[in-house]
């Protein structure tokens, strides 16, 4: 069920927590990328695990998320609207939905009529990155988005996405059919039918997840900014 204090997360116990005694990294690929380089022999994958958000969901549901502001833009309330066309189509999705804006109210609504709905209020830090540990897909359905910078952080933990036509990043990042799922902005129709897919398809899900860990993997710091350096000495030679 939703939690009632928004924003508010439950004390953890140790015994929820990944292991500490041991590396942990972001999937098996990078896991076994490591040990291939002599990293120590305890190495563990970061698998799916669910913090304390009393959320009710079985390790075989499949817990989508949105992070970001609820505004208009971001066309929240085609995402609850998809969200209660999936609901009635499949029990095992779950939407957890973090962030806050002048929609808040409207997702506070929602999360009170539909059950597997869990709006969690504004979160940073460990809360934050512990929701994105739990989930299983990304969804971002904006109709406008200059570039989505959750989408980066997403994959990099081995996420798949589901992400409208008018998020910036989508051509660059979410590459439809392998690392994620394009839907057509504004379409609830098309964005319920990429969530019932992923839903109900965990090996869809663990591939695209893992495409789309290894697809990111080269966007570092360094690597961009050698990007920016190199079209400056063109601009130079010019």
């Amino acid at each position: 069920m939703a939690c009632e204090q928004m924003g508010e997360v439950p004390e953890q116990s140790e015994s929820a927590r990944q292991p500490t005694h041991a590396p942990v990294v972001p999937s098996q690929y990078g896991a076994e990328a490591l040990l291939a380089e002599h990293w120590p022999p305890e190495l563990q994958a970061w698998q799916r695990w669910l913090p304390p958000l009393q959320m009710g969901v079985e390790p075989e549901h499949c817990l989508f998320l949105y992070v970001g502001r609820l505004e208009p833009p971001k066309d929240i309330a085609g995402l609850l609207e998809a969200f209660a066309e999936l609901s009635r189509q499949s029990e095992r999705a779950h939407l957890c939905m973090v962030g806050d804006g002048t929609l808040r109210p409207m997702v506070e609504s929602a999360a009170s009529r539909l059950p597997r709905l869990h709006y969690l209020g504004r979160l940073s830090g460990e809360s934050l990155w512990d929701t994105y540990a739990a989930a299983d897909v990304l969804v971002l359905p904006s109709v406008f988005e200059p570039w989505g910078l959750v989408i980066n952080e997403a994959m990099a933990i081995g996420l798949p996405v589901i992400a409208s036509d008018r998020v910036g990043c989508v051509e660059d990042l979410v590459v439809d059919g392998r690392t994620g799922i394009v839907v057509e902005a504004g379409s609830r129709v098309s964005l319920a039918s990429a969530m019932l897919r992923l839903a109900e398809d965990a090996n869809a899900r663990a591939s695209m997840g893992e495409a789309a860990r290894r697809h990111i993997a080269p966007w570092t710091i360094e690597a961009e900014a050698g990007i920016v350096v190199d079209a400056w000495r063109r601009v130079a030679r010019a």
